[in-house]
Protein backbone atom coordinates (compact mmCIF):
# COMPACT_ATOMS: atom_id res chain seq x y z
CA UNK A 1 0.00 0.00 0.00
CA UNK A 2 1.58 3.35 -1.23
CA UNK A 3 2.27 6.11 1.32
CA UNK A 4 3.33 9.81 1.64
CA UNK A 5 5.66 11.44 3.21
CA UNK A 6 5.15 15.24 4.07
CA UNK A 7 7.57 17.49 5.06
CA UNK A 8 8.31 21.45 5.40
CA UNK A 9 12.07 21.26 5.25
CA UNK A 10 14.70 19.21 4.07
CA UNK A 11 18.00 19.24 6.11
CA UNK A 12 21.25 18.04 5.35
CA UNK A 13 22.67 15.17 7.55
CA UNK A 14 23.88 16.97 10.27
CA UNK A 15 20.48 18.31 10.02
CA UNK A 16 22.21 22.30 10.41
CA UNK A 17 21.59 23.48 6.37
CA UNK A 18 18.37 23.60 4.87
CA UNK A 19 18.54 22.14 1.64
CA UNK A 20 14.70 22.89 0.69
CA UNK A 21 11.97 24.53 2.01
CA UNK A 22 8.33 24.45 1.34
CA UNK A 23 6.27 27.71 1.72
CA UNK A 24 3.49 29.55 -0.31
CA UNK A 25 2.43 26.13 -2.03
CA UNK A 26 6.20 26.17 -3.45
CA UNK A 27 8.99 24.57 -2.64
CA UNK A 28 12.52 26.78 -2.61
CA UNK A 29 16.30 25.47 -2.43
CA UNK A 30 17.93 26.64 0.49
CA UNK A 31 21.62 27.74 1.65
CA UNK A 32 22.64 23.86 1.64
CA UNK A 33 22.36 23.24 -1.97
CA UNK A 34 26.41 22.57 -3.65
CA UNK A 35 27.54 25.25 -5.51
CA UNK A 36 26.63 24.78 -9.62
CA UNK A 37 24.05 22.70 -8.72
CA UNK A 38 21.40 23.50 -11.30
CA UNK A 39 18.06 24.41 -9.48
CA UNK A 40 15.79 24.71 -12.43
CA UNK A 41 15.87 24.73 -16.14
CA UNK A 42 12.92 27.01 -18.15
CA UNK A 43 12.43 26.93 -22.20
CA UNK A 44 10.78 29.64 -23.84
CA UNK A 45 9.96 29.74 -27.85
CA UNK A 46 7.59 32.28 -29.83
CA UNK A 47 7.31 32.40 -33.96
CA UNK A 48 6.87 36.13 -34.92
CA UNK A 49 8.99 38.62 -37.58
CA UNK A 50 9.68 42.08 -36.95
CA UNK A 51 10.93 44.75 -38.61
CA UNK A 52 14.06 46.54 -36.94
CA UNK A 53 14.47 50.69 -36.22
CA UNK A 54 17.83 52.50 -35.31
CA UNK A 55 16.21 52.45 -31.61
CA UNK A 56 17.21 49.75 -28.94
CA UNK A 57 13.47 48.33 -28.61
CA UNK A 58 12.48 45.36 -25.92
CA UNK A 59 10.76 43.22 -28.79
CA UNK A 60 10.95 39.56 -26.46
CA UNK A 61 10.24 40.06 -22.91
CA UNK A 62 10.38 37.13 -20.20
CA UNK A 63 9.56 36.34 -17.00
CA UNK A 64 11.22 34.00 -14.57
CA UNK A 65 10.37 33.00 -10.89
CA UNK A 66 13.65 32.39 -8.66
CA UNK A 67 14.06 28.84 -6.96
CA UNK A 68 16.44 30.35 -4.45
CA UNK A 69 18.48 33.57 -3.10
CA UNK A 70 21.53 32.64 -4.34
CA UNK A 71 21.83 31.68 -7.66
CA UNK A 72 23.17 33.10 -11.15
CA UNK A 73 20.69 33.06 -13.86
CA UNK A 74 22.72 31.56 -17.10
CA UNK A 75 20.84 32.59 -20.25
CA UNK A 76 21.31 31.20 -23.89
CA UNK A 77 19.00 32.58 -26.09
CA UNK A 78 18.77 32.02 -30.22
CA UNK A 79 17.15 34.27 -33.06
CA UNK A 80 16.49 33.82 -36.84
CA UNK A 81 17.32 36.96 -38.66
CA UNK A 82 17.29 38.67 -42.13
CA UNK A 83 19.34 41.78 -43.35
CA UNK A 84 19.58 43.42 -46.58
CA UNK A 85 22.82 44.34 -47.79
CA UNK A 86 25.01 47.05 -46.46
CA UNK A 87 23.22 46.84 -42.76
CA UNK A 88 22.95 44.59 -39.71
CA UNK A 89 21.60 44.30 -35.86
CA UNK A 90 23.10 44.20 -32.61
CA UNK A 91 21.25 42.87 -29.32
CA UNK A 92 21.23 43.60 -25.52
CA UNK A 93 19.59 42.09 -22.65
CA UNK A 94 18.48 43.91 -19.75
CA UNK A 95 16.69 42.88 -16.34
CA UNK A 96 14.16 44.21 -13.84
CA UNK A 97 12.04 43.15 -10.78
CA UNK A 98 8.59 44.18 -13.06
CA UNK A 99 7.20 43.96 -16.51
CA UNK A 100 8.47 46.27 -19.48
CA UNK A 101 11.70 46.03 -19.02
CA UNK A 102 14.06 49.47 -20.33
CA UNK A 103 17.08 50.00 -21.25
CA UNK A 104 17.76 52.00 -18.38
CA UNK A 105 17.36 48.88 -16.13
CA UNK A 106 20.17 46.58 -15.03
CA UNK A 107 22.12 45.72 -18.34
CA UNK A 108 22.62 41.64 -18.34
CA UNK A 109 24.34 41.42 -21.64
CA UNK A 110 25.54 44.42 -24.33
CA UNK A 111 28.21 43.44 -25.67
CA UNK A 112 28.17 44.66 -29.12
CA UNK A 113 30.85 45.51 -32.04
CA UNK A 114 30.07 49.01 -33.50
CA UNK A 115 30.44 51.68 -35.93
CA UNK A 116 32.11 54.99 -35.28
CA UNK A 117 28.72 56.14 -35.33
CA UNK A 118 27.15 53.43 -32.62
CA UNK A 119 25.63 51.23 -35.25
CA UNK A 120 25.77 47.86 -33.80
CA UNK A 121 27.46 46.03 -35.88
CA UNK A 122 27.37 42.19 -34.50
CA UNK A 123 26.06 40.88 -37.41
CA UNK A 124 26.39 43.00 -40.64
CA UNK A 125 27.03 42.66 -44.28
CA UNK A 126 28.90 45.34 -46.70
CA UNK A 127 27.10 43.67 -49.65
CA UNK A 128 24.95 40.74 -49.70
CA UNK A 129 21.71 40.15 -48.07
CA UNK A 130 22.26 37.60 -44.88
CA UNK A 131 19.88 35.77 -43.07
CA UNK A 132 21.24 32.89 -40.64
CA UNK A 133 20.82 32.05 -36.87
CA UNK A 134 22.26 33.60 -33.61
CA UNK A 135 22.74 33.87 -30.38
CA UNK A 136 23.84 34.88 -26.76
CA UNK A 137 25.23 33.22 -24.09
CA UNK A 138 24.48 35.08 -20.72
CA UNK A 139 25.02 35.02 -17.42
CA UNK A 140 23.56 37.16 -15.07
CA UNK A 141 24.77 37.40 -11.31
CA UNK A 142 21.51 37.75 -9.48
CA UNK A 143 21.63 39.80 -5.76
CA UNK A 144 19.12 41.42 -4.02
CA UNK A 145 16.13 38.74 -4.56
CA UNK A 146 14.41 36.29 -2.87
CA UNK A 147 13.48 32.85 -4.06
CA UNK A 148 10.25 33.57 -5.10
CA UNK A 149 10.47 36.85 -6.72
CA UNK A 150 9.77 36.67 -10.45
CA UNK A 151 12.76 38.55 -12.43
CA UNK A 152 11.69 39.90 -16.18
CA UNK A 153 14.44 39.75 -19.02
CA UNK A 154 13.95 42.27 -22.06
CA UNK A 155 15.80 41.17 -25.29
CA UNK A 156 16.18 44.40 -27.00
CA UNK A 157 17.56 45.01 -30.59
CA UNK A 158 18.97 47.88 -33.13
CA UNK A 159 19.14 47.79 -36.98
CA UNK A 160 22.28 49.52 -38.07
CA UNK A 161 22.05 51.14 -41.05
CA UNK A 162 18.70 52.18 -43.69
CA UNK A 163 18.39 48.95 -45.63
CA UNK A 164 15.71 46.56 -43.47
CA UNK A 165 16.70 44.30 -40.91
CA UNK A 166 14.17 41.38 -39.45
CA UNK A 167 14.46 39.60 -36.55
CA UNK A 168 12.95 36.77 -36.41
CA UNK A 169 12.59 36.91 -40.10
CA UNK A 170 9.74 35.00 -41.22
CA UNK A 171 10.01 33.82 -44.68
CA UNK A 172 8.10 30.39 -45.76
CA UNK A 173 8.37 28.81 -42.47
CA UNK A 174 8.49 31.13 -38.98
CA UNK A 175 11.19 32.82 -37.33
CA UNK A 176 11.60 32.18 -34.29
CA UNK A 177 13.38 33.20 -31.02
CA UNK A 178 14.38 30.53 -28.55
CA UNK A 179 15.38 31.18 -25.35
CA UNK A 180 16.79 29.03 -22.11
CA UNK A 181 17.26 30.17 -18.36
CA UNK A 182 19.56 28.11 -16.17
CA UNK A 183 19.14 28.93 -12.77
CA UNK A 184 22.33 27.83 -10.66
CA UNK A 185 23.28 27.84 -7.12
CA UNK A 186 25.94 29.81 -5.85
Amino acid sequence: MPSDLQVDNIKDGSATKTLAEYSSSAWSWGSGVPAGSVLQVVHFEETETNTLTTSWVNYYEKSFTLKSSSSDVYITHVWQYRADGNSGHGARIYRHSSATVTTSHNAVWTKNQENSGGDPWSIYSANDDISGIASIEAKDTVTGFSAGDTIYYGFFYRKAGTPAVYVPHNDHQDGFFATHFYEVAK
